[in-house]
């Protein structure tokens, strides 16, 4: 069996301007498949989205695709309430696991190969 690992990432966008952001930064923006990056409603457009989209748009002007990327935006509410903040968290929790067990189990489908005697196998 062929085992995959992945890498959680965490980048700051430092004072909230795209020149400012640092090397390193910019380095994994342009090479990973997923960013996951929060938003206060889901009416308004991320802060830390907006501020890395030059670097995005970069990105797609190389030789990647648009559909290279995909963008989870949990929902982060600024509010105090207790309540409201857990519903997100979970919100938040459930969007990001169902992402990458998807991811997965796609992964996995294509590693299964039908054999001649009509019987499965996992490479």
């Amino acid at each position: 069996m062929i085992e995959q690992k992945g890498k959680l990432i965490g980048i700051g966008v430092g004072p909230g301007d795209s020149e400012l952001l640092t090397v390193k930064a910019v380095k994994i923006l342009e090479k990973i498949p997923v960013i996951c990056s929060p938003k206060s409603s889901p009416e308004k457009e991320s802060i830390a989205l907006s501020i890395i989209k030059p670097v995005l748009k970069v990105r797609r002007g190389k030789k990647e695709k648009i559909g290279d990327l995909k963008i989870l935006e949990p929902v982060f509410p600024m509010t105090e309430d207790k309540k409201i903040l857990e519903k997100h968290w979970d919100e938040a929790s459930d969007l990001i696991s169902e992402y990458f067990l998807r991811t997965i189990m796609e992964m996995s489908m294509k590693n299964i190969v039908k054999k001649s005697d009509g019987t499965f196998n996992c490479n």
